[in-house]
């Protein structure tokens, strides 16, 4: 008897901000943002479903969000699908002020970020000194978004330039993956973050695989050659992540992620290569389940042989 009062009210404030002006919909925010920031009082039924309505229509265009939540459900590094979210999850976005100042895809991250189980802290979105940083507590790094009038002329990326999800710079204090990433996107970056735990969240013992057992060389050196030539986001409908680092010779590094990326996955598959000038490296990770305790990726891992293979003779009827 004392919801429905409730939720007749909180719709009636949310048909009102929908139907309403932007100016109608910035002060109505401006009503409930005291009580969202603080972290201690219980948001109401009308605060959640008007800051939900702020959030989800400020956010901007959340498709380009959808590959990457599943590439993270796919690499078992958040519990499930769909995400409900929650009073917490809005609290996480920040004040006003700071979801306003972020670029579309970051907006997006910030509701589910902190959702990462304790397996990828390296890739949890937080704000330290008025700067959004990438990273576990204490250790997290800061970032720099981009411009085309930023991006250093030498960075030698793959970059479709788009505002809502821009080149991103991270300065990498004591990380192993460079000191001075520069990544073709804010996206490219979390992935890239990511990409090192992803196998580990299927297998403690999995690293990045040599895949001569199921890619003959010849192919392998004419998909190195396709993957790291590729000058777009998307290479033969896959997604492609194009990191740098600035501070050490323009080393470079690509990834093609061949699997997970979809609701109708199960698992994630991605090929890295790395080199300086030259692809002369080629990795493969999955987060297929081990189903027999072979030697080469065709044993262990029978569907993502299954996806090389695929892409391979794919890339040959194209040649």
């Amino acid at each position: 008897a004392n919801i429905a009062p409730s939720a007749r009210r909180a719709w009636a404030m949310v048909t009102s901000a929908v139907t309403g002006s932007r100016a109608d919909r910035m002060y109505l925010w401006s009503e409930v943002r005291g009580a969202l920031a603080d972290g201690g009082k219980s948001i109401s039924h009308p605060e959640y479903l008007l800051r939900l309505l702020y959030v989800i229509e400020e956010g901007g265009c959340w498709e380009r969000s959808v590959p990457l939540i599943y590439f993270i459900k796919n690499s078992h590094l958040i519990l499930s699908l769909p995400i409900i979210v929650s009073a917490d999850d809005l609290r996480r976005v920040g004040s006003r002020a700071v979801f306003d100042s972020r670029p579309d895809a970051v907006r997006q991250y910030s509701l589910f970020s902190h959702r990462f189980t304790w397996m990828a802290p390296h890739s949890r979105l937080s704000r330290v000194d008025g700067q959004d940083r990438l990273g576990p507590p204490m250790r997290a790094h800061p970032m720099t978004f981009l411009t085309p009038d930023t991006l250093p002329a030498s960075i030698p990326l793959a970059i479709d330039f788009n505002a809502s999800d821009p080149p991103t710079q991270c300065v990498c204090v004591g990380c192993n993956l460079g000191c001075n990433l520069v990544a073709a996107s804010f996206t490219d970056h979390v992935v890239l973050s990511l990409s090192h735990l992803a196998s580990a969240a299927s297998d403690p013992s999995l690293l990045p695989y040599d895949a001569t057992d199921v890619i003959p060389v010849a192919d392998q050196q004419r998909l190195k050659d396709s993957i790291g030539q590729a000058g777009r986001a998307i290479w033969r409908g896959h997604r492609l992540v194009d990191v740098c680092d600035s501070g050490r010779g323009g080393r470079r590094a690509k990834m093609a992620i061949l699997c997970g990326c979809k609701a109708t996955d199960e698992f994630a598959v991605r090929v890295a290569l790395g080199g300086s000038g030259m692809w002369d490296v080629l990795e493969v990770s999955t987060t297929e389940r081990v189903v027999w305790a072979g030697k080469g990726v065709a044993e262990r891992f029978p569907r993502t042989a299954a996806v090389l293979i695929d892409v391979v003779e794919a890339l040959s009827v194209c040649v």
